[in-house]
């Protein structure tokens, strides 16, 4: 089966009656275009996704398919090491802002509090937030497509710095 668009989201409907079959997807493919899968029930899975669909990404609990057995084919982002940062002040969300875009790093806010955000773990930007005494935490997330602050670097983005 070939996949092009999303239906909608478990948080969106009520899947009660509905048997799950989960696609694990980790974070940083969720913008793909193409995904060839397995389900968790052994199903083979392919996703062609539209423009549109592409730039949003994949989200956890997204429902891909239901067939006639009610059969729903969610999307399930594994979770992924993460430093969770919670800056003091808006000076220090700031800085800490700076040098996550000027790493070009994937930058997303831990929960809906958005009071937090979260990047993938980097061991240099941790030895930088010690540097910089910030308080961050490492732990196991699902960084989420909703919670997504900035694009992906894959999205076409590039710059050249020059030196003299």
């Amino acid at each position: 089966m070939i996949i092009e668009h999303i239906i909608g989201n478990i948080s969106d409907k009520n899947i009660d009656k509905y048997n799950i079959d989960y696609v694990n997807i980790e974070w940083y493919e969720c913008q793909k275009k193409i995904h060839r899968l397995t389900s968790s029930k052994g199903r083979d899975v392919a996703i062609s996704l539209d423009k549109e669909t592409q730039t949003r990404g994949l989200d956890d609990g997204d429902i891909l398919y239901i067939d006639d057995d009610n059969t729903a084919i969610i999307v399930d982002i594994l979770p992924a090491k993460a430093i969770i940062v919670k800056t003091k002040d808006v000076q220090e969300a700031i800085h800490c802002a700076y040098e996550i875009g000027n790493r070009h790093t994937p930058f997303f806010y831990a929960d809906d509090t958005k009071k937090t955000f979260a990047i993938p773990y980097d061991i240099p930007f941790e030895t930088l937030l010690n540097k910089m005494h910030v308080t961050y935490a490492v732990q196991d997330i699902k960084f989420l497509t909703k919670y997504r602050i900035s694009q992906n670097v894959t999205q076409g983005h590039s710059h050249t710095h020059t030196h003299s």
